[in-house]
Formats: structure tokens, sequence, C-alpha cells
């Protein structure tokens, strides 16, 4: 009994779903018209394009690279110091005590020199690397 319930209602949404696509064509293609579209027509001048505007080529202006404050981190008497430097001034951000005898060589000249950073939570990784 249930299998015939089951394959009559599988008919019946079958049927349905035909009559539904049938439908949808036709009215489709009276709504539409049959020949609405316009044939494509063959053009007998040449193939070449003629522009009725002037073409503009715009050329971006350079974006100024100056970065006008940076971060710098340097090692000063066993002190690791970030400086925020903006043009002439500088301002001392943080600084902590380091053993610097523990760095490698390369590092420490780095840090005698000064590294040179675009942000503050970069400076502020590095002193946590170097001091860890």
């Amino acid at each position: 009994m249930k299998q015939k319930k089951l394959f009559s209602y599988i008919i019946l949404s079958v049927i349905c779903i035909s009559f539904g696509f049938t439908g949808g064509y036709f009215l489709g293609r009276y709504v539409l018209g049959q020949n609405n579209f316009p044939a494509q027509t063959q053009s007998k001048e040449s193939d070449d394009i003629y522009y009725t505007q002037p073409v503009v080529q715009i050329t971006p202006s350079p974006i100024p690279t100056i970065i006008s404050s940076y971060y710098l981190l340097k090692n000063e008497n066993e002190v690791l110091s970030l400086y925020e430097i903006n043009g002439e001034d500088s301002v001392l951000i943080k600084s902590i005590n380091i053993n610097s005898s523990v760095l490698p060589s390369e590092d420490r000249e780095k840090l005698k020199a000064g590294i040179k950073l675009p942000s503050k939570e970069e400076g502020f990784a590095l002193i946590e690397d170097f001091s860890s």
C-alpha cells in the first residue's frame, strides 16, 4: 500500500514538473514572440573602428614615498631603547635592560647601529625577541 502511494506521488510530481516546463516554454515564446530577435546584419563597410571621442590617457601622479616618522631600536650601554623619530625630534617610547653578550655578534652590530622600523608594534615585537 505504501509503495503504491509513493509511486503515485512520484508520477504526480513528474507530471507537474513537465507541465510547468512545457507551460513556461510556450508562455515565453508567446510573450517574446518567436521572431522578435534582430537578425545580425553584415556591414558592407570596412572593419576599421572609428572613435567619435578622443581617447584621453591619464598618467597617475607619482606617490610620495617619504615616511615622516619611523621607529628606531637601538642598544646603548646595555639598555635596549625604542625611539619614535619624527623629522628632527626623537621620543623615547620604551627601554629595557639587556645583556647583549648573549646575542649573536651580527645582532649586536645591528642594534648598535640602530634598526629602523615602520611601526611601533614591530619595535615591541623585536624588543620581546631580544629580551627573551
